[in-house]
């Protein structure tokens, strides 16, 4: 995960004790808080008003952060009130460098470039302790883990050690040979690393006072250093743009070293989570880098929550999507997973549900809404519990090859699997089992199969361009193959009539046929690339299709005139669904989005929307900043800085990718001539933006 916003170089960057949260420092003047779970900002910046910001941190309560300020100031911002502007503590005469909590969170100590470092009392910001000793500036300052010494690190080469009671402790650590930039103690508070210009890493018995061990790979200056969790590991960043992971640092048998990140700029700051799982490292080209140490790498960008969707269904609740590649393991989702979101606010419903070993090709979901079923490169189909994101049964193993395509009967009482082994299995949905003991064959690759809507035939279209229809109550094939195209049949989709079907190919061209006098009743032309997906309205008002044009296309299902084309994706579109309410419709492209798209004739139709809070405002339009109402009456200000955000319409949501999303609580949400009048008392917007 690369977290972008900060302007400027980003200084420091701290997780919260609940690992929810992870806090910026830029010298942009600012202080960003981000959510570990979305990689998205929880708030607006928070700025003291004191010039570039040079350190941060939480208190163990999480419940306020500390920050070092260019303007000489260690501001607090509490994080659980609506706070514009910041306690300010004055004292220091030089800009604050660094910023420390002792472990109770009762004291707050600072750095500056003064040569002092002070503690203060973290709930009244009286001035307890100046310490006086370096003489040069101070680049870091740090509690032991027993709270009763303070380290600091200094431009002179010396890391001292001061009781926290203000009484002097004379041992000083000389034996570096530059600048020291950063220390972290160990967890069992007998340790101590830190950081040199000397591009050494050194490691400290402070019950000796002795150097017990020096690291060196950087190739420049170390700026920041930092002990694991459990002490059995330290991350340093350096001017080299190198981040280094040393295990076992304090035993040269087990020493060993890996390079995290040895492409970016200087690296100012790192951070342990606190489960020790992930690295955080704050980088001079104005972003934050997460990084899972399990698998040595960075965490994709949040913009690609979701990673690459080849396949997305849709219930009255959820947007399910079949995903091919890693994404954000800082919500858990590792490669190959299917993702949960809710449909209403693109909000991920469940940790991404993991088992398939190779790419989800297709998903499906119960017309209930209650079990999702996938198909995988792994050869195998697997059921999941929507509400649970666990598995219903083992999995189904049959297909000698790729499982294209799933689709669960309208009763989901089958399932029926496509292959890439030209075959059609039939699962019983309740026991997990084959019904038939010999697969449905056709000619070639299979890529879609579909129920009808009454549930009593079976319809697969296979690369050689046919489609075969089979009685779901005899399992055998109602007449011959129809021959849809000469080319690859990509999608299928009943009619609501039960009587017609649409075929989207390698061709570009759409054909509707009639399955009782096998004719063509309509021919869709437009799309300028093959088309991947076809899906029709639950009221058979509408035909979507997406293309390998990057267009998803509204065509009237009777008359087969286009009624819109939506642009917005800039890859091949893989996947469309519409909503059960045939309100929008749901698509998912190679370029790692997931889009919800109102279709605006089915939207008019809809009795609620004059009724429905949350449809009033995602169906407001951005005109002058404003976002108006269908009557054009005003409802919420979008600042400048988050239009960019806002998606356009007709494309109300984009799934994953950093944005506004407008959230209306149960209590509703209130308007009136005067905005005033709209708020209440202790009480939060019940209309907000989360970007």
């Amino acid at each position: 995960m690369s977290l972008t916003g900060h302007e400027c170089a980003v200084n420091s960057v701290a997780y919260s004790p609940d690992g929810l949260l992870m806090a910026s420092a830029s010298q942009d003047c600012t202080v960003r808080l981000w959510s570990t779970r979305t990689g998205e900002e929880t708030t607006s910046p928070l700025r003291s008003g004191d010039g570039a910001v040079y350190s941060v941190a939480f208190a163990p309560s999480g419940q306020s952060i500390a920050a070092g300020t260019h303007g000489c100031v260690v501001c607090i911002w509490m994080l659980r009130v609506v706070q514009v502007r910041p306690q300010r503590l004055h004292g220091h005469i030089g800009a604050v460098r660094s910023v420390a909590f002792s472990p109770s969170g009762l004291l707050i100590a600072s750095a500056s470039a003064d040569r002092t470092a002070r503690i203060w009392e973290a709930a009244t910001g009286h001035q307890l302790y100046v310490f006086i000793g370096h003489t040069r500036q101070i680049n870091a300052v740090l509690f032991s883990p027993n709270r009763t010494t303070l380290a600091s690190a200094s431009d002179d080469g010396t890391i001292r050690l001061w009781a926290t009671t203000g009484d002097i402790v004379d041992h000083v650590l000389l034996s570096h040979t530059s600048i020291v930039l950063g220390v972290s103690f160990a967890p069992c508070g007998t340790k101590l690393v830190s950081g040199c210009a000397d591009q050494t890493v050194r490691l400290w018995n402070l019950e000796t006072g002795m150097n017990v061990a020096s690291l060196q790979i950087h190739s420049n200056s170390v700026q920041c250093v930092q002990f694991s969790p459990d002490g059995q590991s330290v991350v340093s960043g350096s001017a080299d743009g190198k981040l280094i992971l040393w295990n076992h640092p304090h035993d040269p048998l087990k020493a060993s070293s890996f390079v995290l990140d040895g492409e970016s700029d200087l690296i100012s700051s790192v951070a342990f989570s606190h489960d020790g799982l992930y690295i955080a490292s704050a980088v001079q080209d104005h972003t934050i880098r997460i990084w899972d140490i399990n698998r040595g790498q960075r965490v994709d960008h949040p913009s690609r929550a979701h990673g690459t969707a080849l396949s997305v269904a849709v219930s009255n609740e959820l947007i399910v999507s079949g995903n091919t590649t890693s994404a954000n393991a800082f919500i858990g989702i590792a490669d190959h997973a299917v993702c949960i979101w809710d449909a209403r606010t693109g909000e991920q419903r469940l940790p991404p549900i993991q088992g398939h070993t190779n790419q989800v090709l297709s998903v499906a979901i119960s017309s209930d809404g209650r079990l999702i079923a996938s198909g995988s490169k792994d050869q195998t189909v697997r059921l999941w519990d929507a509400k649970t994101g666990k598995g219903t049964s083992e999995p189904l193993r049959a297909h000698e090859g790729c499982v294209q395509t799933v689709k669960l009967s309208p009763d989901t009482k089958w399932l029926a699997s496509g292959s890439e082994d030209k075959t059609v299995r039939i699962w019983n949905v309740k026991t997990g089992q084959l019904c038939l003991i010999k697969p449905l064959l056709c000619a070639g690759s299979v890529h879609s199969v579909d129920f009808s809507p009454n549930g009593r035939l079976l319809a697969a279209g296979d690369s050689s361009g046919l489609i075969r229809l089979w009685a779901v109550d005899t399992w055998l094939l109602v007449s011959g193959p129809l021959r849809a195209t000469d080319r690859r049949i990509r999608s299928i989709c009943f009619l609501p009539d039960g009587g017609n079907i649409v075929c989207g190919s390698d061709e570009m061209i759409i054909r509707i046929w009639n399955i009782h006098t096998r004719q063509i009743t309509l021919i869709l032309e437009g799309h300028t690339e093959p088309v991947r997906s076809v899906t029709v309205s639950p009221n058979a008002q509408f035909i979507g299709s997406g293309s390998e044009d990057g267009t998803i296309r509204i065509w009237e299902a009777s008359t087969g005139e286009l009624i819109e084309t939506l642009r917005g994706h800039d890859r091949w579109v893989w996947s469309l669904a519409f909503t059960p309410d045939g309100r929008s419709i749901v698509s998912c492209a190679d370029d790692l989005r997931i889009c919800v798209w109102e279709v605006s004739e089915a939207r008019v139709k809809s009795p609620k929307i004059d009724h429905d809070s949350f449809a009033v405002v995602t169906s407001a339009t951005l005109e002058g900043g404003w976002l108006t109402g269908s009557a054009g009456e005003l409802l919420i200000w979008v600042p400048a800085t988050y239009r960019q955000y806002l998606p356009e319409r007709p494309c109300v949501m984009n799934i994953g990718q950093p944005r506004i999303s407008i959230t209306v609580d149960s209590d509703g949400w209130h308007r009136g001539e005067n905005w005033t009048s709209c708020q209440r008392q202790n009480m939060s917007p019940s209309a907000f933006f989360n970007v």
